[in-house]
């Protein structure tokens, strides 16, 4: 187990994110949404800015967009967005209609700055990973029963202080790791097992 103030925060936040991505790997992708509501912590985080709208990281694929409630097109290039709304690209007002771009979406309206929209992006996802600038939680994604499964993990995986100690301390200390890495391993695939029952009943409806 990793002693000292040496170890910052960062260190800790890769070592959870690792054991997230892990988790994600096995668990594959899951049907959910996203929006553009800043007080929104669970799906808030889509981030607009004019006509561009940057997706977040555990957002995988969009199927389908809302704008207000209305379903939006997606002409699927700008060639065809140009023949489909000629002057979009000077246009502000209500966006009716998106491209894809490498980092989101380009809408064909720019947005007033005052105005009260409400995009809501559909598609697949997978549980996000712990980011110091959002005040989203992962574990809300993941089974309260498996929560100290970070943990676990970190404890298995973190170098251990081993100056100044006697071996009766370090073998404690890698029994310890040990221990952890076996109830990571094992608490893992009882995850994973729940997340994909919840995902497939998800897509069943039961």
């Amino acid at each position: 187990m990793a002693e000292g103030g040496s170890r910052t925060d960062a260190l800790y936040r890769n070592r959870a994110n690792r054991a997230l991505a892990d988790i994600n790997s096995r668990v594959g992708h899951f049907e959910s949404h996203w929006n553009n509501d800043s007080t929104d912590e669970t799906y808030g985080g889509l981030k607009l800015s004019g006509r561009e709208v940057i997706f977040p990281g555990d957002l995988i694929d969009l199927t389908s967009a809302r704008w207000n409630g209305r379903k939006m097109e997606e002409p699927g290039s700008e060639a065809l967005l140009d023949e489909y709304d000629p002057y979009w690209r000077t246009t502000t007002g209500t966006p009716t209609a998106f491209v894809r771009n490498a980092r989101g979406l380009t809408l064909n309206r720019e947005y007033a700055s005052d105005a009260d929209g409400l995009l809501i992006v559909y598609g697949l996802g997978s549980i996000p990973l712990f980011d110091p600038e959002s005040a989203a939680n992962p574990l809300e994604y993941v089974p309260d029963i498996h929560h100290m499964l970070i943990a676990d993990y970190m404890i298995a995986t973190l170098p251990i202080e081993l100056r100044e100690k006697t071996d009766a301390q370090i073998a404690a200390m890698q029994l310890m790791r040990a221990e952890a890495k076996e109830r990571w391993e094992d608490g893992r695939d009882s995850c994973v097992t729940d997340l994909i029952k919840r995902k497939l009943s998800a897509r069943t409806g039961d």
